[in-house]
């Protein structure tokens, strides 16, 4: 997910049952609406957050109170002292979106499950943001050589 949309999470989105987000179309960027499936494990963080989450907001990750009501919160301080401690330089939120399409890609996924995953309307856009390592590159060049070349005797 993008951080927009992390930020502005709502817990009327979040269908734990069902291990899914339903993301309305007012607040994805491509102004469609988009299901985003929730691996077991962050379903079962998300269920133990709810357990002691604030019930003046239906925000899944409030910030500080304002003058103008409750504000999402703001991750950028946690996570960029997260990157420091981890010694990751040049890293950004955005990186790990690239990240997953990646490793996504390299994990066997098709061109129409990238462009899900990553909540993209145009394959150009999903292919983007696949970056593949160096050997998984190699790692195909040779398994397309034996498919090519090798026979059995």
């Amino acid at each position: 997910m993008r951080l927009s949309e992390i930020r502005g999470l709502r817990w009327r989105e979040i269908d734990l049952n069902a291990k899914r987000i339903t993301l309305p179309e007012t607040r994805a960027k491509n102004k469609s609406e988009r299901i985003i499936p929730l691996p077991e494990h962050v379903a079962a963080m998300l269920a133990e957050h709810g357990r002691v989450r604030r019930f003046d907001t239906d925000l899944l990750f409030p910030g500080r109170d304002s003058a103008d009501g409750i504000k999402p919160l703001k991750f950028r301080t946690v996570y960029e002292t997260a990157l420091k401690i981890a010694k990751l330089d040049g890293v950004n939120f955005h990186t790990l979106r690239h990240t997953a399409l990646s490793v996504a890609a390299m994990s066997g996924a098709n061109t129409r499950e990238l462009m899900d995953y990553g909540g993209h309307k145009s394959v150009a856009t999903s292919a983007r943001y696949q970056h593949l390592a160096a050997d998984h590159v190699a790692d195909l060049a040779e398994r397309v050589s034996r498919q090519m070349f090798w026979t059995e005797r």
